[in-house]
């Protein structure tokens, strides 16, 4: 078997895959099938140091399972994305591609090498690219047919639309063997990416169906979980579950990773109405330069505060619960004409404008100026019909939803997304009615299988996936049922109360009209 590895690190892949083949209590090892292994052995990588890693660590092993160095190892220093686009990728028509590739959006590369990516990727790049994009698709490039590609990626390469390409590619070309989804685990110290695991072997025909895929979605106890999945077993333990799809889940826009019960839940869920029938979902106010616009409100100047807005953290914001009173405010050059120019902003204004000033070198720096934006202007502000009106807020990141009612349209957030009402169609009791269905327990379901994965575990909550959330109908609740929702809200909302919570949340689900099988899914199991 020929195995390439195109961004071998300390090349501890290729070091475990060859300790396999040169075992010699397996039988027909032989000095001839260890040269054989070593000879098909190749790794690639752009660090120096790494590659001189990968030779030591191979080097030693030749040494233990031969009793002599070898002459010569396949390793090369080179960028392996280069070499593909030059041809001079040291081997192809591979049994195996093996690799850990980077994680590095193309925005902080150099230019020239960010040009060698886009070029490589071609017609398989869609929106914001990552360079691990390129080694995805160079890895099932490279094989041959019934070849293996083996990957250590991150979780967003599930969901993210400019991984949609390449898993449309698989979806055609190959058969997925196995996908392991440890997001929930810390694989990397000090890495914001989490992983999964993907093995695809590619067809021989397109048009063939191969077995079903074992999908694993892991907790804790990662040793006996991997093990399940290698034995083939379906299992649903406390901390990890491991069941089987076939080859069709993968023809999905987004892998979402759901086993079968879940597959029928979500399904009985979409029979709903999206809650952007219901609410407009927009995103938080983007300065592009937080440190200087955004200012602890006691440092404001009276004369300026109409040209301030509070700002609300994304830590001050907890279930139902917003803060009394803001500390600190945003920068929001507007009056109720619309922007401000600067002529107004330094004739009006000119406390701000002198602070502002004592920042000019750091603004100009922001893309957004050199693009000619005003230096002085946040990027994003957003229109004071939205960000100002009443509406629903959460956090960028969150484990558990927490999502709260800014009724009187005073606090403004920064890249969340948040709900106002659709144009002449506000409404305290909607906007309360839908705070208490996203605080909800299947809301926490669909959020937790759904969104993106950052650092720690949490999830990220962007404008498509809250715009998608499935949810009831105010208009089929019985008004009986509504007024309770919008008191135990104002309850919850004004303290503490874990009671009216969990009141709040057997109403929804109530609304929602799940089994208690369904319930059980979502909720676990009661004690």
């Amino acid at each position: 078997m020929r195995t390439l590895d195109p961004a071998c690190g300390s090349g501890i892949f290729l070091r475990t895959l060859l300790e396999l083949q040169c075992n010699p209590l397996v039988p027909g090892t032989t000095p001839q099938t260890i040269a054989a292994a070593f000879e098909h052995t190749y790794a690639v990588d752009r660090d120096p140091n790494a590659s001189r890693a990968t030779r030591l660590s191979l080097a030693l092993l030749h040494l233990v399972a031969t009793g002599t160095l070898p002459q010569t190892l396949n390793v090369t220093t080179a960028n392996a994305i280069d070499l593909a686009l030059r041809n001079e990728l040291p081997a192809r028509e591979l049994g195996a591609a093996i690799a850990n590739p980077p994680y590095i959006k193309l925005d902080y590369l150099p230019d020239a090498e960010r040009q060698t990516y886009i070029q490589y990727l071609d017609a398989h790049q869609r929106g914001r690219l990552d360079s691990y994009l390129a080694f995805v698709k160079l890895c099932l490039t490279i094989v041959e047919d019934a070849g293996f590609v083996c990957l250590v990626l991150p979780q967003a390469f599930l969901l993210a639309k400019n991984a949609g390409p390449l898993r449309q590619k698989i979806s055609r070309e190959f058969d997925v063997r196995c996908l392991v989804d440890l997001s929930a685990i810390t694989v990397f110290e000090n890495v914001g990416a989490y992983s999964i695991l993907l093995v695809v072997q590619k067809r021989a025909l397109e048009a063939q169906t191969g077995p079903a895929a074992h999908v694993a979605r892991i907790f804790g106890s990662v040793g006996p979980a991997l093990q399940a999945v290698l034995e083939g077993r379906t299992i649903d333990a406390e901390y990890y579950n491991v069941f089987d799809v076939d080859q069709a889940f993968f023809r999905r826009d987004e892998w979402t990773l759901l086993s079968a019960p879940e597959i029928s839940l979500e399904r009985k869920l979409e029979q709903l109405k999206p809650i952007s029938n219901f609410l407009d979902v927009r995103q938080g106010f983007i300065t592009g330069a937080d440190s200087v616009f955004i200012r602890p409100k006691d440092l404001i100047p009276k004369s300026d505060a109409s040209i301030y807005i509070d700002y609300l953290p994304d830590r001050s914001i907890a279930k139902f619960k917003l803060p009394k009173r803001a500390d600190q405010v945003v920068f929001y050059p507007f009056d109720d004409k619309g922007p401000l120019s600067e002529t107004q902003l330094r004739a009006d204004f000119p406390e701000t404008w002198k602070y502002l000033l004592s920042h000019r070198r750091e603004l100009q720096k922001r893309k957004s100026a050199a693009s000619g934006n005003p230096w002085w202007r946040p990027v994003r502000p957003r229109d004071p019909e939205n960000i100002l009106s009443p509406k629903i807020v959460c956090p960028h990141l969150m484990l558990t939803p927490r999502f709260a009612v800014d009724l009187r349209g005073n606090y403004a957030v920064s890249h969340s997304p948040f709900l106002v009402p659709k144009k002449g169609q506000y409404d305290p009791v909607f906007l309360k009615f839908f705070c208490a269905v996203l605080n909800s327990s299947v809301c926490h379901w669909f959020i937790s299988t759904h969104a993106p994965k950052y650092s720690r575990g949490y999830n990220r909550i962007e404008v498509p996936l809250l715009k998608s959330i499935p949810v009831p109908d105010p208009a089929h609740a019985h008004p009986a049922a509504l007024k309770e929702i919008v008191r135990l809200v104002d309850q919850a909302s004004a303290r503490d109360d874990g009671m009216a919570e969990s009141k709040l949340d057997e109403l929804i689900t109530a609304l929602y009209a799940l089994t208690v099988t369904e319930l059980v899914k979502i909720r676990g199991p009661v004690e």
